[in-house]
């Protein structure tokens, strides 16, 4: 599946999410990102500080319902066409969908899974497995759980 996103809207995001200036050359040609796994470390780092968890949407709005289609994603974090990024995050699906659409636009393999886990006992997953949670986005080099900040 091929990203969601135009090369503007990438490279949008690419100078909004502050890179480290190594990848300052990457804003006017998103494709040109590095695959590599520090490259993807750093957008990754990026990506959480720019796009924190929240879920507002589903307390805050006259709906509970939230919509997970790309587009929608992209506007409500990063504005239409010439506004201002909204400074907004999302919950786990709208986080892991945004990246991963970012990642496939930026030219990297990935895809996304669901997500169940167990509760921990000193550290340890015990248990049975809860409901599914959430989305992960794979790629060729790791996993990321954008929501909650782990590769």
């Amino acid at each position: 599946m091929a990203s969601a996103y135009s090369t503007a809207q990438l490279s949008k995001y690419l100078e909004y999410i502050t890179l480290p200036i190594q990848y300052a050359q990457c804003v006017h040609d998103p494709l040109s990102f590095p695959k590599t796994e520090e490259a993807l470390t750093s957008l990754f780092r990026c990506q959480i500080t720019a796009f924190p968890y929240d879920n507002l949407s589903v307390h805050y709005s006259a709906t509970p319902i939230v919509d997970i289609h790309p587009e929608s994603i992209y506007t409500k974090l990063m504005g239409s066409n010439d506004e201002i990024p909204s400074r907004r995050g999302g919950y786990c699906f709208e986080c892991n969908i945004f990246f991963y659409h970012v990642l496939r636009g930026l030219g990297f393999t990935a895809y996304m899974t669901g997500v169940r886990n167990r509760e921990r006992i000193d550290g340890i997953p015990q248990g049975e497995f809860k409901g599914w949670y959430g989305r992960i986005t794979q790629n060729q080099m790791n996993h990321t759980d954008k929501s909650a900040g782990r590769t």
